[in-house]
């Protein structure tokens, strides 16, 4: 699982029309998504520059079952 975080001080809009994914991330918050989910995101440059501009973070969270 990736852990997606907004570390802004401002509402983050994640959407994917293709993958009909849309999520609001208040500033602080942070979601899980499963890899594939996230390996699409990667894909679309509005998310890519999020991450590069430092406005989200990533980090993968490995599951103990």
């Amino acid at each position: 699982m990736i852990k997606v975080k907004n570390i802004s001080t401002n509402d983050v809009y994640i959407i994917a029309h293709d993958m009909k994914f849309r999520r609001k991330l208040a500033p602080g918050r942070e979601i899980g998504l499963e890899k594939d989910v996230y390996d699409e995101l990667t894909f679309d440059i509005g998310f890519e520059k999020f991450i590069r501009n430092g406005i989200v973070t990533s980090r993968y969270v490995r599951i103990e079952s």
